[in-house]
């Protein structure tokens, strides 16, 4: 329960804070770690809301979630559960992912909607026709390079 952390965990490329939706002091905690360690800095964050499947009770905490993410411009809180049937929704990974790898991106959207511009743009970029477009593409350059190749050896 220390607050305190190692500078390995501040130097990060993305921040998880996860919280239980049924137990109304965990917020209070995410919130905060982020303001001590994080709030000033450039690493993106992403608040979770675990155990998404229970009753959500209100958070002992100044502000809600919702409204505490609005505020420090964070996605709002992505709802996390295990206890499904299926397997447990990749989607939280993707999103850290996605945090991580473009952090100046400032992503607003964190849905999965498939209307909005971010998840249409998304879909279009994991599409199976841009990456089609994308192997011809590169086919076709690695030809001309061969061929170029090839014609600079028989020149020498």
């Amino acid at each position: 329960e220390s607050e305190f952390l190692t500078e390995a965990e501040i130097i990060c490329d993305v921040v998880c804070l996860v919280y239980d939706v049924s137990n109304p002091k965990s917020f209070e905690y995410c919130a905060r770690i982020f303001k001590q360690h994080f709030m000033d800095s450039r690493i993106p964050c992403l608040i979770v809301a675990a155990k998404s499947d229970l009753h959500e009770v209100k958070q002992e905490c100044s502000i809600s979630p919702t409204d505490f993410c609005r505020k420090h411009k964070m996605p709002p809180p992505q709802a996390f559960t295990c206890n499904t049937a299926d397997a447990p929704s990749k989607d939280i990974f993707v999103k850290l992912t996605t945090m991580a790898m473009y952090p100046h991106a400032r992503l607003r959207c964190m849905c999965t909607c498939n209307r909005c511009t971010f998840c249409i743009c998304q879909n279009f970029l994991n599409s199976d026709l841009l990456q089609s477009v994308k192997n011809k593409i590169f086919t076709a350059v690695l030809n001309r390079f061969l061929t170029l190749f090839t014609g600079y050896q028989a020149f020498c």
